[in-house]
């Protein structure tokens, strides 16, 4: 739970030329004495319906690893910004599938289609079983969301946290995993 430590109701120019109105909450957590900004958007013409609550600041996100390639990082924050500020669900599924294709691309992973290339991937071993799932999970999920299939909000949360598990893992983890073992083996 939180305490509302001041709120105010701001408009913006939408993109039909429609004013968008957006709640914006500055909140105190009763559990951690933390201080956070929430943002509610106007669901319909009347404002009497708002969405849920989302966390704008701090982000709820931690930063990338630069260790995960540039590319690869735009676009996943490219997917982040699609599930914050826009609350574009379909978008952000697409996003994340876009950003696990450049991931696969700084792999060097070869193939006609993404699967191909998260199949080159696992037997390259450069992923292993259950990220090769997740990956593909990802792939699956931008398809249906580029294809005008329904995504949910958990779904795109869900795809973002799979990604940066995966990134973490492909570029982080195993390359300091290498390190470990060369320096263990000169001790």
């Amino acid at each position: 739970m939180f305490d509302v430590l001041g709120q105010g109701v701001e408009a913006e120019r939408g993109t039909d030329d429609e004013d968008v109105f957006a709640r914006i909450v500055l909140a105190g957590c009763n559990e951690c004495t933390s201080t956070m900004v929430l943002e509610s958007l106007s669901l319909d013409s009347t404002h009497d319906t708002w969405s849920d609550f989302e966390r704008v600041w701090p982000s709820p996100y931690r930063a990338l690893s630069p260790a995960i390639p540039q590319e690869v990082r735009v676009a996943l924050d490219e997917a982040r910004a699609c599930f914050l500020k826009a609350r574009a669900y379909p978008a952000t599924v697409v996003m994340t599938r876009r950003a696990v294709e450049l991931a696969c691309k700084a792999q060097g992973a070869t193939g006609r289609d993404l699967r191909q290339k998260l199949i080159c991937l696992k037997d390259s071993q450069k992923i292993e079983g259950r990220l090769y799932d997740w990956a593909d999970e990802l792939r699956m999920l931008g398809n249906e969301g580029a294809h005008g299939d329904h995504s949910s909000r958990q779904d795109a949360e869900d795809a973002l946290s799979f990604a940066e598990a995966l990134f973490d893992y492909m570029f982080v983890l195993a390359d300091r995993y290498e390190q470990f073992r060369k320096r263990r083996a000169q001790s």
